[in-house]
C-alpha cells in the first residue's frame, strides 16, 4: 500500500511544473511557491488528510461558490481582515484537471480570498485538505460555510442544488444537513428564484421570515407570481406605530367628545380645541361642532 502511494506521488510530481505554469501568472508567485514545495504538499497529503501552507492568491482556482453572491458588506469584511487578520484559514484542495495537471481548488473561504486580493496580499494561509471524492469535497464546503453563521436560505438552496447536480439524492442531502426531506426540497426551490426576488427578500428580511416564504417554494408558483406576492406584502407593510396611534387617538376622541359635550361650548370654541388637539396628535380628526 505504501509503495502504491509513493508511485502516485511520483506520477503527480511529473505534472507539478506544468500546473504552476498554468495557474501562477506572475514570476514572483512562482518563486514564492516553487514546484518542489507543491510536491512536498502532495507527499504530505499521502500521510495526512490536511496540511497547512501559505499559498499565492493567484494560483487558487475559486470554482463554484455555494453562496448566491451578496457583496453589500464586503468593505466591512475587508476592513476587519485588515485590522484583525484571519480567524479561520480558508480550505483548499488539490484537484486533477482534464489535461492531467493539478490545481489548487477553493473549498471554503471565497470571501476571505477576495479580501486578501483586495488588500494586495500575495499569499494567504490555507488548510490544504485531501478528499476521497467530489461529494466529500462538496459536503466539506457546505459545512465550512455553515460555520461562518451567515448563510441565508438562498445560500443553502444553492448548495443543495449543487449537491443534486453532482448526483446526490434528496435523502443523502437530508443526512448531511440534518434537515427533513420536505425542507431539503424547499431549499432547492429557493435556488430557482430570480435575482430580483433574492435581492428583494434580502433587503426586507423583517417582512419575509422563512415560514412565510415556504408557501411559495413550489413549482406551482412562477417567479413573476412570487415577485408580485412579495411586492404586495411590501405595499401593505404597516407603518411603525400606526396601528397603535389610530387606536389611541380614537379612544382620546371619544373621551374628549364626552367632556366637551358636558361643557356645552360654542362651535368656535370646539373648532379651536380641535385644532390644538390635532396638532398635538392627541386626536386624528376635528371634534363634532354640534356637541
Amino acid at each position: 500500500m505504501a509503495k502504491k502511494k509513493a508511485e502516485n506521488v511520483d506520477q503527480r510530481s511529473s505534472h507539478v511544473t506544468d500546473s504552476l505554469e498554468n495557474y501562477a501568472k506572475l514570476d514572483e508567485d512562482r518563486s514564492l511557491f516553487p514546484p518542489e514545495r507543491f510536491e512536498k504538499i502532495l507527499a504530505a497529503l499521502e500521510k495526512s488528510d490536511r496540511v497547512n501552507a501559505n499559498v499565492p492568491v493567484s494560483i487558487i482556482v475559486e470554482n463554484e461558490n455555494i453562496r448566491r453572491e451578496n457583496r453589500d458588506n464586503d468593505n466591512d469584511f475587508i476592513e476587519t481582515i485588515r485590522k484583525e487578520g484571519l480567524n479561520q484559514h480558508p480550505i483548499i484542495t488539490i484537484r486533477k484537471t482534464e489535461n492531467g495537471n493539478y490545481q489548487f481548488l477553493m473549498v471554503g473561504g471565497h470571501r476571505r480570498l477576495r479580501a486578501f486580493k483586495s488588500l494586495g496580499h500575495r499569499q494567504i494561509p490555507c488548510v490544504v485538505r485531501n478528499f476521497e471524492g467530489e461529494k466529500e469535497r462538496l459536503v466539506a464546503s457546505f459545512n465550512e460555510n455553515q460555520k461562518r453563521k451567515n448563510m441565508d436560505l438562498f445560500d443553502i438552496g444553492k448548495s443543495f442544488s449543487i449537491f443534486r447536480e453532482r448526483g446526490m439524492s434528496f435523502e443523502e442531502i437530508s443526512d448531511v444537513s440534518g434537515l427533513d426531506l420536505s425542507n431539503v426540497r424547499r431549499y432547492v426551490h429557493f435556488n430557482n428564484w430570480s435575482e430580483d426576488i433574492v435581492n428583494l427578500v434580502r433587503e426586507n428580511k423583517e417582512l419575509f421570515p422563512v415560514r412565510f416564504l415556504n408557501k411559495f417554494a413550489s413549482k406551482k408558483y412562477s417567479n413573476e407570481q412570487i415577485l408580485a406576492e412579495l411586492n404586495k406584502k411590501i405595499t401593505n407593510k404597516p407603518v411603525a406605530g400606526k396601528t397603535k396611534r389610530v387606536g389611541a387617538t380614537q379612544k382620546n376622541y371619544d373621551s374628549i367628545s364626552g367632556t366637551v359635550k358636558n361643557f356645552k361650548l360654542s362651535p368656535d370654541e370646539i373648532s379651536l380645541i380641535s385644532k390644538v388637539l390635532i396638532e398635538s396628535k392627541i386626536i386624528a380628526k376635528p371634534l363634532d361642532q354640534n356637541l
